[in-house]
């Protein structure tokens, strides 16, 4: 079994970084899971998470500067886990683990998130390939900035921008008149 959720895990992962590329998983002679190749990010989500979450979601306000391109999705303010597993970055396309990217998020968050609690991120992180070296660890799942502080200034900054202007919608919605009701 735990084997098996690796596997589903890093399938995921892939299926979260590649898009355009079709994945079926076999587990015991039947077909644990499918998923048909997507136009987007969040058809590809729904696929693997379902609507309820994907509704959950922001688009990233995506912040491009010359060094660093943050795009992707995040929960809302208040959509949180107890745990790490739907705190997701990729650089480059590569699924990747690293301090300064989630102390980014946490610090993007600031009081968005409740204490002990995860933000949930599918966050992609593209910069030029010779900033960031991935061969820090056999399973190139660890990754090293030439310069961590310009790509984590980047990512506080985007979480920052979207959790921003997801507020100020939520407070015009309720800042609006009231419908005026119309008489017959």
């Amino acid at each position: 079994n735990t084997e098996s959720r690796n596997i589903e895990h890093q399938l995921h992962l892939q299926a979260i970084g590649h898009r355009e590329i079709a994945f079926t998983l076999v587990r015991d002679d039947r077909v644990a899971f499918q998923l048909p190749l997507a136009k987007n990010l969040t058809d590809r989500l729904r696929d693997l998470y379902g609507p309820e979450l994907v509704e959950r979601l922001l688009p990233v306000q995506t912040t491009s500067d010359d060094e660093v391109r943050v795009s992707g999705f995040i929960g809302r303010a208040g959509v949180s886990r107890q745990a790490r597993d739907q705190q997701l970055t990729f650089v480059n396309g590569r699924a990747v683990d690293n301090a300064i990217l989630g102390s980014a998020l946490r610090e993007g968050y600031h009081t968005a998130l409740m204490k002990g609690q995860w933000p949930v991120t599918f966050l992609f992180i593209d910069l030029d390939p010779a900033a960031v070296d991935v061969n820090v660890h056999p399973a190139k799942r660890e990754v090293r900035f030439r310069d961590p502080a310009t790509v984590r200034e980047a990512i506080v900054r985007a979480i920052q921008q979207t959790l921003e202007s997801d507020r100020r919608e939520w407070q015009q919605k309720f800042r609006a008149p009231p419908p005026v009701p119309s008489h017959p």
